[in-house]
């Protein structure tokens, strides 16, 4: 009975092992899952929908624009190598806020998110007011559009030019460059083309944007399937866009980039759909990091995205077949004809012929790499970077003088830096509670597999002392047995060390018999 009790102890403590390693985190699992459903889903009901509707007011948002001011627009417009300096940043405060148009019987919501921009100085290196020497976008502009036209077409382009006193390069505001100005180009040519071809004789890369949406969103709640929180359904409408060569590029994948499906598995491509990229922006993984203490996964853009299709085939459904060089995204489909490009800042990751077209490029990987940092249980971005380069393709057009003989290629007008770090607070509150119960569920999962493992030992222990002390004790008493005193007793025989001696019946003399064994 004593051999089943201790039994019983083993048996006890393998069940806590089991529980320790096995339910335990199962059961906390299922906990867990649930709770992060309740809360990563859009809806009014979600501890989550305050931030969702309001996400400038739970993480600041910046936005910094860095321009490539050129240094000897004279000799490049002869034919010289461009030289030039980044001069930046320029930072902007950005207030977005989402507003729900519907409430979709099929659990998603149709809103807008119109954008407020505010300069901040003090996160400058210097005031809007500054002063640098640019690419003249709207000149490059029309200057292409005509490239293919009659010549008398592109004589009378080139006479406006000389007209309103325009050329390739043009000294500007900072604030003018990004919320617009009055170009006499532009307004001289809209005369002659009409406003149906050069609609507003003001330019600028953010005119019209500010207190403005991009565009109508459609995306998932997560009430039916949390792998579809925040998934674009639909934006403007449509599910597809119409710039690419296949079907598949045209695609709209992922979200917005705010935040992403709770449970992200590494081995996951996770995309952004961004309006102003003509395209959705895969991201994949590339290593674990970890803030405040809170373990994240990196991931970023990768190279690929920017190669044309001779060095990455697949970019053919792109259209970026007759690309001359590998880095920058042709974007002219989506860019009214412009010719336009995106690349990484810097032309990161470009060929080596485009790195080397302008002097002054320092690509860097820390500065000008797109990445988010992700929880990967709740699906949320702590760290998010967004960097993105725009370009124009120059070129010398004959017939339009002011094209000179500049060199052709891509031309970096400026580039910029979309940036958001969750308020500390907030991390903390995140690593107080979710956190928490996964270190809770650990360290209870290795104390149970601790005591569970000693009462199996013990068990062990104490079942081999009952089974083993039994044989024991029987072989010494045996042992005892044979070296006690052996009275006479008539007739027998004597087993004595393992040596026989016969006793004779008759006599008291006892004669030793040889044993072999």
């Amino acid at each position: 009975m004593k051999v089943w009790g201790h039994a019983s102890v083993g048996l006890i403590g393998a069940m806590m092992v089991i529980f320790g390693v096995l339910l335990i985190p199962m059961v906390t699992n299922m906990i867990l899952v649930y709770v992060v459903k309740q809360i990563m889903l859009v809806c009014p009901c979600s501890q989550l929908y305050p931030a969702w509707k309001e996400p400038s007011n739970n993480v600041p948002l910046y936005q910094s624009f860095y321009f490539l001011e050129i240094q000897n627009p004279d000799q490049a417009l002869k034919g010289a190598k461009p030289i030039m300096k980044e001069v930046g940043p320029y930072t902007y405060n950005l207030t977005m806020y989402r507003n729900a148009k519907e409430w979709n019987l099929n659990n998603t919501v149709t809103y807008t998110q119109p954008i407020w921009y505010e300069f901040v100085r003090s996160h400058s290196v210097g005031s809007d007011e500054d002063v640098i020497t640019t690419i003249n976008f709207p000149f490059v502009a029309a200057a292409n559009s005509v490239k293919y036209n009659s010549t008398f077409l592109k004589m009378m382009i080139s006479s406006i030019a000389v007209t309103t006193k325009t050329t390739l390069f043009k000294r500007l505001k900072i604030k003018e460059i990004l919320w617009g100005y009055y170009d006499p180009f532009l307004n001289e040519s809209q005369k002659f083309a009409g406003k149906k071809l050069i609609p507003d004789d003001h330019f600028g890369f953010l005119m019209g944007r500010n207190g403005t949406t991009n565009g109508l969103y459609n995306s998932f709640t997560g009430v039916d399937d949390y792998r579809k929180v925040a998934k674009i359904e639909y934006w403007n409408n449509t599910n597809s866009l119409n710039w690419w060569c296949s079907e598949e590029a045209n695609m709209i994948n992922g979200t917005d980039g705010t935040m992403f499906h709770p449970f992200i598995d590494k081995s996951e491509v996770l995309y952004l759909f961004n309006p102003d990229t003509c395209r959705s922006l895969p991201y994949i993984y590339k290593e674990d990091t970890s803030y405040l203490g809170i373990p994240l996964h990196h991931y970023y853009v990768p190279p690929y995205v920017y190669a044309n299709s001779t060095m990455y085939p697949p970019n053919e459904e792109f259209c970026q077949k007759h690309s001359r060089f590998s880095g920058v995204f042709n974007t002219s489909a989506c860019s009214r004809g412009a010719p336009m490009g995106l690349s990484n800042p810097h032309f990161l990751y470009g060929s080596k012929d485009l790195q080397e077209s302008i002097d002054g490029l320092n690509p860097n990987v820390s500065l000008h790499e797109s990445f988010f940092q992700i929880e990967p249980i709740m699906g949320m971005p702590y760290i998010f970077a967004e960097r993105l380069q725009i370009n124009l393709f120059v070129e010398s057009i004959p017939h339009i003088t002011g094209t000179g003989n500049v060199r052709s290629f891509y031309y970096p007008f400026l580039w910029f830096e979309e940036k958001v770090i969750v308020k500390m607070e907030d991390a903390m509150k995140y690593k107080d509670n979710i956190l928490k119960i996964n270190t809770i569920v650990f360290n209870l999962k290795i104390v149970l597999s601790i005591i569970g493992g000693a009462l199996i030992l013990l068990a062990i222990v104490f079942i081999s002392k009952k089974v083993v002390s039994p044989v024991r004790r029987d072989r010494d008493e045996l042992k005892n047995a044979t070296r006690e005193p052996v009275k006479d007793v008539p007739g027998s025989t004597l087993i004595v060390n393992d040596n026989q001696t016969y006793q004779n019946r008759d006599s008291d003399e006892t004669s030793p018999l040889l044993h072999t064994a």
